[in-house]
């Protein structure tokens, strides 16, 4: 059910997993249009951050496919906090041509949320703390599961996506 024209949300993607997936859904399902932006763009084949935005995006498509309602923007890190909603929201008006308000940000946490609080936007939270299964998850789990030769990480990677990353850690040794 569509509840909004416009929704975003911000995240990593290191790597892109079912709760992300789960987001993610629910914003496409609530939006009719939804922009993804992958953030610290400037980083990849570290610890926290071993893919590069190609290779996320490639991991969202391999699952979405080439959806119109879904733009995908990435954006680099900066080292002020406190700068971070404007730093989004001035990317966000000077590479969104087609969209110019946003209705809701979408988020794992209420902590999350809070950068984009400022009684304009909407806050949709789904809480990955309170998710079961395999939804319940962070990017830093699922690495350090991939670090500890772990399989069980398998389950918590959309299936599209399980053979990709898997040959990746496996020719980029980086955990």
């Amino acid at each position: 059910m569509i509840k909004y024209q416009h929704g975003f949300m911000v995240s990593r993607f290191q790597p892109f997993h079912n709760g992300h997936k789960s987001l993610l859904d629910k914003m496409l399902n609530e939006c009719s249009h939804a922009t993804l932006i992958l953030g610290s763009a400037q980083e990849s084949r570290t610890a926290k951050n071993p893919f590069n935005v190609e290779e996320r995006i490639f991991m969202i498509k391999n699952v979405y496919g080439n959806l119109k309602k879904l733009d995908i923007f990435c954006i680099n890190d900066i080292p002020n906090d406190n700068k971070w909603y404007d730093y989004v929201m001035l990317f966000f008006k000077q590479n969104s041509k087609k969209y110019r308000t946003i209705d809701a940000y979408y988020c794992g946490s209420v902590d999350d949320g809070k950068w984009f609080d400022d009684g304009y936007i909407n806050i949709e939270v789904l809480d990955r703390t309170k998710q079961e299964g395999d939804l319940n998850i962070s990017g830093t789990e699922i690495r350090d599961m991939i670090r500890n030769n772990d399989i069980s990480w398998k389950n918590y990677i959309p299936e599209q996506n399980v053979d990709f990353i898997e040959n990746f850690f496996e020719e980029n040794y980086i955990l």
